[in-house]
């Protein structure tokens, strides 16, 4: 696949980010500006190993690429978005320098090695908790929030008082 011949799919756009890169995203995988300045202010060195934590569609480790680091990792439980990253990383010829690892944070321990990163991000900046509520009440705010099938799993299968921190 060249940067001519990208197959997207339906609801899926090429958005540039600069320097000649693009990131593919779509409604449920897509990133905002607080990413952005993240990926610029974390301030990753030459050489430096990192990793993105809950990372979505990439675009911090795709920043993370215009500078001259060491492997980067990207993490996320979405396959879907895992999925997309990888496909952006193929256009961008940035296979090699991202390690996609589709895995739960919470059963992260021996996917990657401990103590090996100089860098770790985990970005999360709009907290949302809900706790398992109507269904009806659930499906109108999690179209309204933006949360993704998957998250919203976490709170149709919890029981009750349990939720989601988002």
């Amino acid at each position: 696949m060249s940067k001519t011949e990208i197959e997207l799919n339906e609801g899926e756009r090429l958005d540039p980010l600069g320097g000649g890169l693009k990131i593919i995203v779509s409604k449920e995988h897509i990133f905002g500006t607080d990413a952005v300045l993240l990926a610029s202010f974390s301030d990753i060195r030459k050489n430096d190993t990192a990793c993105d934590l809950g990372t979505g569609c990439g675009i911090i480790p795709l920043l993370w690429c215009k500078k001259e680091t060491g492997k980067l990792f990207a993490v996320e439980i979405q396959k879907k978005a895992c999925f997309q990253l990888e496909r952006s990383l193929v256009f961008n010829n940035l296979s090699k320098r991202v390690g996609v690892v589709n895995h739960d944070l919470r059963e992260l321990k021996g996917v990657l090695p401990f103590g090996a990163f100089d860098l770790v991000i985990f970005e999360n900046s709009d907290y949302v908790y809900m706790l398992n509520q109507a269904s009806g009440d659930r499906q109108i705010l999690a179209k309204q929030l933006n949360i993704s099938p998957h998250q919203l799993s976490y709170v149709t299968h919890s029981g009750e008082g349990e939720g989601l921190l988002f």
